[in-house]
């Protein structure tokens, strides 16, 4: 299916509107999941997720354009530009590759949407000494907890990895929702405690 006209690219939505906050971020990592998972399922692994490759409409809906994937069907692993980003670790050498490089990328993209940066790993002169950069060093607000899932996420080996892409997924949005009840809920109670103490 062609893209409808007045698209313009992930990479393009993001200089216009600057790093994006959890809320914001999370459906659309829904959908690029939603698009990424699709294609697994018919045997595309390795993807490459440029943001030039991945479209919005004024609406916020997501078409993702694969353009080059390591694994595709009944023909032989595919090799990735090495200038290519962003590409798990395994996808610039010859390692085996499955759905964890998806998840590497995934993770990279929203890393870069909240940030505006690329995680070391992700870039091309990476190396095996690069680390985790905590988003609370570079933004002022991060969900508690969502470090410590992206940095499992992109780990540069991927047996360190969550095991599926959706266990990506559930837990940013499990600790979102923690996160928000817990900057809520002192409110509450201060609310309800100046109430009652009328009575």
């Amino acid at each position: 299916e062609p893209p409808a006209p007045g698209m313009c690219s992930l990479s393009e939505w993001q200089s216009a509107q600057g790093n994006l906050d959890a809320a914001t971020l999370l459906p659309l990592l829904g959908q690029l999941i939603d698009a990424v998972r699709a294609l697994q399922r018919r045997g595309m692994q390795g993807l490459l997720l440029n943001p030039r490759q991945i479209l919005l409409n004024e609406h916020g809906a997501l078409m993702l354009l694969p353009e080059l994937a390591a694994v595709l069907p009944g023909v032989p692993r595919q090799r990735l530009p090495v200038d290519a980003f962003p590409l798990a670790p395994e996808l610039r050498g010859a390692g085996e590759v499955d759905g964890r490089a998806d998840q590497f990328a995934v993770a990279a993209l929203v890393y870069w949407l909240l940030c505006g940066q690329w995680p070391e790993a992700a870039r091309v002169a990476t190396s095996a000494a690069s680390r985790y950069v905590p988003l609370a060093r570079l933004i002022e607000s991060v969900p508690a907890g969502w470090d410590g899932v992206l940095a499992r996420a992109l780990a540069p080996q991927a047996t360190q990895r969550y095991e599926a892409l959706s266990e990506l997924q559930f837990n940013l949005q499990q600790l979102f929702e923690r996160d928000t009840e817990t900057r809520v809920a002192p409110g509450w109670r201060g609310r309800w405690w100046r109430f009652w103490r009328y009575f």
